[in-house]
């Protein structure tokens, strides 16, 4: 009888130091990644990157956690929270290969979500400036030089009108 409550005083011991163990940088990543896959479980996904952050702030996935973040506030419409979490990343992480997609987004936000042409167009300048090889530089001079107008001054719809009438 003594030997079994010394075994399960060490396996409940045992159980009690495995519950109190901290995840690792890459389960929290995994889990708030899966839970900012649903819009059901964004406060999960916020709150499981937001520890990921705190705890560990130099792993190499906190610059996705913070663009991940970015979006769940985008897809909330609170853009001036995306644009925070977008200027987190780029001065937490300056060499994240993400930074010239976050400073372009910063600028789409400005423009499309709050209509702030000004500060879009200083966020699109940065990407032209800041990061002139990238992917996303003609894009960025196509939002500056578009920015504001609606749909039919772009002519977008035109080539659409055209194939109807045909």
């Amino acid at each position: 009888m003594k030997e079994l409550c010394s075994y399960l005083t060490i396996v409940l011991m045992l159980l009690f130091v495995s519950g109190c163990v901290e995840k690792s940088p890459e389960k929290l990543y995994q889990q708030a990644e899966k839970a900012a896959a649903d819009s059901s479980t964004y406060d999960k996904a916020e709150k499981l990157f937001q520890k990921l952050l705190a705890r560990y702030p130099e792993d190499e996935r906190c610059d996705d956690a913070l663009f991940t973040l970015a979006q769940i506030e985008i897809n909330r419409g609170r853009g001036q929270k995306a644009v925070a979490k977008y200027e987190q990343l780029l001065s937490q992480y300056p060499q994240s290969e993400l930074c010239y997609k976050a400073q372009f987004m910063i600028g789409f936000i400005y423009s499309e979500m709050l209509q702030d042409y000004p500060k879009a167009k200083q966020a699109y300048q940065k990407v032209i400036e800041n990061y002139p090889d990238c992917d996303l530089v003609s894009s960025a001079k196509w939002m500056i030089a578009n920015m504001g107008k609606n749909p039919e001054e772009l002519g977008i719809f035109d080539s659409e009108k055209k194939k109807g009438s045909e």
